[in-house]
């Protein structure tokens, strides 16, 4: 897995090429995300627009302050995080607009809950947890910089639904089908894959991406990699609050 650093190099060096493809003009790819640098030396992420530029640095200050304890706790088949409330706990501060509520654990790929599969069926455990939906990457990736992961244990792992471009192994690598085990209703190995996120340490996400996120349904169409298994694997639905107002 390639440190955040290393991603930074890399795309510096690809914008130092398409710049000098493009009259000196650094671009970048729609979508993709590197970080930053925020007042008072913290760091932010910041997101390429549709024009090939990339967009203002967002810091963790932006999103207000974290939650006191760094966010909810993933314990539980439906955590909805520490006291009573779940959820609805995250949003009483009225100066704190958290990103990251709870998470729904020991799901297989194939998402199921209460008739539903798929992915709507991730969206309802969300919202029957007290959350609002299923967190994509750059949510993620919020709640990283606000500090509201850090209560997640070590050992824990999320499927990650992500919507955005990212740089693997020097390479952009849009958003998939096949990297979300077809949209979480995939249960093999030999047609998609399923990125995720791993808690190795407590409170640090490392961010497992696939560098084929097609989908085809075709055996042996050559899209599945390994270490990124659909079938055979249980991991937590990370859930998240609804944007702030």
């Amino acid at each position: 897995m390639r440190s955040m650093l290393q991603y930074v190099v890399s795309l510096s060096v690809a914008l130092v090429l398409l710049g000098a493809c493009d009259g000196g003009a650094e671009r970048c790819v729609a979508g993709m995300t590197v970080e930053c640098a925020c007042p008072g030396g913290g760091r932010g992420v910041q997101t390429c627009a549709g024009d090939g530029s990339f967009g203002a640095c967002e810091c963790p200050t932006d999103a207000g302050a974290p939650a006191p304890d760094g966010g909810a706790s993933d314990a539980g088949a439906l955590d909805g995080g520490a006291g009573d409330g779940g959820a609805s706990d995250a949003g009483e501060d009225a100066g704190s607009c958290p990103t990251y509520v709870g998470a729904v654990s020991g799901q297989p790929s194939g998402w199921s809950y209460s008739g539903a599969f798929g992915f709507a069926a991730g969206a309802a455990q969300c919202v029957a947890l007290g959350a609002d939906h299923v967190c994509d990457y750059e949510e993620l990736r919020r709640a990283e910089l606000a500090g509201e992961l850090g209560a997640i244990a070590a050992g824990q792992t999320f499927w990650l639904h992500r919507l955005t471009t990212v740089d693997v192994g020097g390479v952009p690598s849009a958003p998939g089908p096949g990297g979300r085990c077809n949209e979480w209703t995939y249960i093999g190995n030999a047609l998609a894959d399923g990125e995720y996120v791993e808690f190795a340490v407590a409170g640090t996400p490392t961010y497992h991406f696939d560098d084929d996120t097609a989908y085809s349904g075709i055996p042996g169409d050559g899209h599945a990699r390994p270490g990124l298994d659909c079938g055979g694997v249980s991991r937590a639905i990370p859930c998240c609050a609804a944007a702030c107002p």
